[in-house]
């Protein structure tokens, strides 16, 4: 890991990862069942007899492999908020690499899921305030330096942190996640009142729909499609970004997408060929979206044609 000088003057919270694999927990925004307890402390290493990701080592190798003057930096850092914690514990050398300190109740983590679904840490709730307790701060050292913990919402993405538990975040990273969602959700009523408003194109709310996975076809009254399409933008965050993406689209581009997706469908365009999609003996490029950028270059009219032609003639026998 890269040496983190931890910021010690904001909050910190640690929020629950939705299960992938428990339904029942994902439902609930949790990924552990109530009375799970999840101990995290510093790694040791046993070749050097010293703790290891404490973030206050300055002979790591995270802090020997800086440039100079990073490193003088992270050095007087790493001293003086050694120095200022352990004066607030009452022990000079507590938190030396090679103290048992950090593997004391004190610098050990508890995370836990409580019977509310609540997160609790070291028996407070899920915030930690360093600025406030010194036991925040060491715990705020163990979870930034961890490897193997998410340090933000976006983190957990990330595949190395597919079976995480938890995150760690900030007040600041929550409040910009809930103004993108502000954001997001008036872009959407102003699409669907673009859509269906009086007088707009009559067709493009149903290729939205298709774009979205919502139809495959026409059916149904223009009213019954606003309502589903309302519903299932309510009920499901990647339905409502593509959504988004489709509403932005200009009328070619979302058609040319439609067009392609279907083509797929109708087994008129295949992948495998070469780990790339293809048609006949024409071969397009190895992703959807590669494939569609292909076909509209100049050079490619005659095969979009084609591809067009052979799509309109399979969209008849689907629509009768």
């Amino acid at each position: 890991m890269k040496f983190k000088k931890v910021d010690f003057s904001k909050n910190y919270r640690i929020e629950s990862v939705p299960s992938k694999d428990q339904p029942e927990l994902a439902k609930k925004g949790v990924g552990a069942f109530p009375g799970t307890v999840q101990a995290i402390t510093v790694g040791f290493n046993r070749t050097l007899n010293r703790a290891v990701n404490t973030g206050l080592d300055i002979h790591s190798p995270e802090i020997l492999s800086l440039p100079k003057e990073e490193k003088d930096k992270a050095v007087e850092w790493i001293k003086q908020a050694k120095e200022e914690l352990e004066n607030l514990i009452g022990q000079p050398g507590y938190l030396d690499p090679t103290s048992d300190g950090w593997f004391s109740e004190l610098a050990t983590v508890l995370i836990e899921t409580g019977q509310d679904l609540k997160i609790r840490v070291n028996g407070h709730d899920n915030y930690l305030r360093p600025s406030m307790s010194h036991r925040d701060k060491i715990a705020l050292l163990v979870l930034a330096n961890n490897p193997n913990f998410p340090q933000s919402k976006e983190d957990i993405k990330k595949p190395q942190f597919r079976d995480a538990r938890y995150y760690l975040t900030t007040d600041d990273e929550l409040q910009t996640v809930i103004e993108t969602q502000l954001s997001d959700k008036k872009k959407i009523y102003v699409h669907l009142n673009e859509l269906f408003k009086e007088g707009a194109n009559k067709n493009r709310p149903w290729e939205v729909a298709f774009y979205v996975g919502l139809i495959r076809k026409k059916i149904g009254s223009i009213s019954n499609l606003e309502l589903n399409l309302h519903n299932a933008i309510e009920s499901d965050k990647d339905t409502a970004k593509k959504f988004i993406e489709a509403c932005e689209m200009s009328e070619e581009k979302l058609l040319l997408h439609n067009m392609f997706e279907k083509a797929i469908l109708y087994g008129i365009v295949k992948y495998g060929k070469d780990d790339m999609y293809y048609r006949g003996s024409m071969n397009y490029r190895n992703t959807k979206e590669g494939s569609i950028e292909f076909l509209e270059m100049p050079s490619m009219l005659t095969e979009l044609a084609g591809l067009r032609e052979a799509v309109a003639k399979e969209d008849k026998k689907h629509n009768k």
